[in-house]
């Protein structure tokens, strides 16, 4: 039987482009453009964009660990698979202590055989080692198995560390792949049997007892074969590392991605009163492909803007700049467009350059070595009708925590070095994404533009507070007792100048301004 797609996007490794595409059985025969096929059934599929079958190479159907069994067994995950566009799976055939591979893999395949709705494929578990396991690694090659797990913890299928070295030789010789579940498993029993002692038995608990971010615990493991030292040589296997989840990877979906997903469903309204009428989830897909479908229209007005910003600079003498092409990409999108991103980023150029073009001093303006030490708030408000009495509204951090989390930073960073530390560096990433976009703005900026940053300074002390508290000694005890109630103290007397109180002049002049740069 064949399927002929007509008028779709074709989504592929190299991109997207309008393509047809020709179906024989459950196979693609052919992509092209204009395609015909005579005897073929023809979908209609413009406007929609056409994915190849995803892979999941990571599924664990119908195990048994840990006393329980996974929730998905091979007839419900694999529906739930196809529901989401991945047509094939990749389980992992897990034989018990003391059983064959072999045993394993026929206990697997009667576990899919007749129930698995999409393609599927097998992992092998090796979780023990002896010459029998050694031979049969050849012939799980030969019947398509290529790919082997190990496991560094769970006592049921922990692989010792030089059985795991033995393997590896064997694996490099077959050709295989080694993947490992890498954690430290002694560490990791020491610290439940701690938190189970000290009656931390929630959840959050969890993390605590695994201390090291995943990205350690994967260098560990490799660490332990492919030292070079003699008298042996590394193995050199090709290998991946599993259930690892990288903190620079994270914080691009916090700080990046959720934020930019929330900040435009924000201008969907705007759109609406523009006359965009496809609703909250029709405006959702508009800005989710906005990048194939909208930009490279926008990229093919760009040339010719920069051309008439290149010939118009000319004339006096000058050339365009980096910053002067980004000004101009802002200019080709046009001003009525009812794309939500289109508006988002129209209003972005406008805050970007609200004030670039005013050269008379603003008596509040603050640069960024300014606002890291607090040292120039901005004053809202000010009344001085009444004798004897004043009344302030500014804007300002506590200094506390404005000078604390900046300490808190630098050790923060010294710490993340020292330990490697993925929550260290997720702190770390979330400050400098909140801080360092404003350092090469042109324009006048105020001491509110660094209150975002303040936020994540706040995360910073609370890191190092907790890793105090940790140490259970009464001095560390109260410097965290301490430092929390001059902090809460502190919003206290600076309470009547946040939001406008009437106080005696002698206690704003007193108590309220610290610096020769503060609001008085």
């Amino acid at each position: 039987m064949k399927t002929l797609l007509k008028g779709g996007r074709v989504v592929s490794g190299a991109g997207v482009r309008p393509a047809d595409v020709l179906l024989e059985g459950e196979r693609i025969a052919a992509v092209g453009a204009e395609m015909t096929a005579p005897g073929a059934e023809a979908v209609d599929c413009t406007g929609k964009l056409l994915f190849p079958g995803f892979i999941d190479a990571h599924t664990h159907f119908d195990l048994e660990v840990c006393g329980t069994i996974t929730a998905d067994d091979f007839r419900t995950g694999s529906r739930a698979a196809l529901a989401g566009g991945t047509t094939t799976v990749v389980d992992f055939a897990a034989p018990d202590k003391g059983e064959s591979l072999h045993s394993g893999l026929r206990r697997w395949r009667e576990k899919a055989e007749g129930h698995c709705a999409c393609d599927y494929g097998f992992h092998m578990t090796i979780d023990d080692w002896n010459e029998e396991i050694s031979r049969e690694i050849g012939e799980m090659m030969d019947q398509g198995i290529s790919s082997f797990k190990m496991y560094m913890t769970y006592p049921a299928m922990m692989l010792p560390e030089g059985d795991m070295y033995r393997a590896l030789l064997r694996l490099k010789e077959a050709g295989g792949i080694a993947g490992v579940h890498c954690e430290n498993d002694g560490v990791i029993r020491a610290l439940t049997e701690e938190a189970r002692a000290a009656g931390r038995l929630s959840p959050a608990s969890h993390p605590r007892t695994r201390p090291a971010p995943p990205e350690v615990r994967q260098e560990v493991a490799e660490a332990l074969f492919k030292e070079e030292a003699p008298p042996w040589q590394p193995p050199h296997v090709p290998s991946f590392a599993v259930h690892v989840c990288g903190t620079i990877g994270l914080s691009v979906v916090f700080f990046v991605l959720i934020p930019v997903c929330i900040y435009t469903a924000s201008y969907f309204p705007y759109a609406a009163a523009r006359g965009n009428g496809a609703g909250f989830w029709g405006m959702a897909g508009q800005s989710a492909s906005w990048l194939w479908d909208t930009l490279p229209t926008h990229l093919e007005r760009l040339p010719a803007q920069v051309e008439q910003l290149a010939r118009t600079m000319a004339e006096e003498g000058k050339t365009p700049g980096v910053l002067d092409r980004i000004d101009s990409f802002f200019r080709v999108i046009p001003g009525g467009s009812a794309n939500p991103v289109d508006i988002m980023l129209k209003n972005q150029h406008f805050m970007l350059t609200y004030h670039q073009g005013v050269h008379t001093p603003h008596p509040y303006e603050s640069y960024w070595y300014q606002w890291i030490f607090d040292g120039r708030p901005i004053l809202y408000f000010r009344d001085l009708d009444v004798p004897g009495m004043k009344s302030l509204f500014a804007s300002f951090n506590n200094p506390l925590v404005s000078w604390a989390g900046l300490a808190a930073f630098f050790g923060v960073a010294v710490q993340t070095v020292r330990r490697r530390c993925g929550r260290g560096l997720f702190i770390l990433i979330a400050i400098l994404s909140q801080f360092v976009p404003w350092l090469p703005i042109g324009r006048i900026l105020f001491a509110y533009h660094y209150f975002p940053t303040v936020l994540f300074l706040c995360f910073a002390i609370a890191y190092l507070m907790d890793g105090m508290m940790a140490r259970r000694r009464e001095g560390c005890r109260l410097a965290v007792y301490g430092f929390t109630g001059c902090a809460v103290g502190l919003y206290a007397v600076f309470y009547p100048e946040l939001i406008g109180l009437y106080m005696p002049t002698w206690y704003a002049q007193y108590f309220l301004r610290w610096l020769p740069s503060w609001p008085l």
